[in-house]
């Protein structure tokens, strides 16, 4: 998904002797993200099967600051392709809020891995507001988009469109993304209009920390 696992980044830091001091802990650093981001994915993944067993599955909230936290994910996206360019925006990203950080962050890569799989070259790009109690995220790039006819199924298990014929995947990305965002998050994953490209609008709750103590 992010051009190498985090496996393979710990075999090649281990078996290259020419490599720095730096250049071994930053490598390391790297794979460290990555094996975050693959339990956050993990994690979606499990929850889905356990909504589809009809078992609950509870949100785990943990309070955080929107800039880095996000910044961190856009990062490690952005070191797996030499052929995009990630434009983060975000309004209103002052205070800590309060949220399920690692499904947020799982249905957030789930996003751009498919923008990059999807958009051979281009920006990807990345707009945060925040709104009564709520985050809305917003990816977008700049590929072939998504057609009409498709776009009622996009969401459905195991569906994949006439444009991944070539690609490797197994259409359940986005069923995992949506189903994770609606039982669990309680928020709402939707393909949104756009002119060119595919854009999809991520909308969660979430409560805004406030200086010496929470705040809904």
């Amino acid at each position: 998904m992010v051009g190498w696992t985090f496996l393979t980044g710990v075999e090649h830091a281990l078996r290259d002797d020419t490599l720095s001091d730096r250049e071994a802990r930053e490598l390391l650093r790297d794979c460290a993200a990555l094996g975050q981001q693959g339990w956050a994915l993990a994690h979606a993944v499990i929850d889905t099967l356990r909504l589809e067993a009809g078992q609950r599955v509870d949100r785990e909230l943990s309070q955080l600051e929107m800039g880095p936290w996000l910044e961190g994910i856009v990062d490690q996206m952005g070191r797996s392709t030499s052929r995009h360019t990630f434009e983060t925006v975000l309004h209103d990203s002052s205070r800590a809020v309060e949220m399920d950080a690692t499904r947020v962050a799982a249905v957030l890569i789930i996003l751009m891995t498919n923008a990059l799989k999807f958009s051979p070259s281009g920006r990807i790009g990345i707009e945060v507001r925040g709104r009564d109690g709520w985050k809305e995220f917003e990816v977008s790039d700049e590929g072939p988009g998504i057609p009409p006819d498709e776009a009622d199924k996009i969401f459905d298990k195991g569906f994949r469109g006439a444009a991944c014929s070539d690609l490797y995947g197994s259409g359940m990305g986005l069923y995992v993304a949506s189903r994770v965002t609606k039982e669990v998050l309680g928020g709402e994953l939707r393909l949104m209009d756009s002119p060119t490209g595919a854009r999809f609008g991520l909308r969660v709750p979430v409560s805004v920390t406030l200086e010496g103590g929470r705040g809904a």
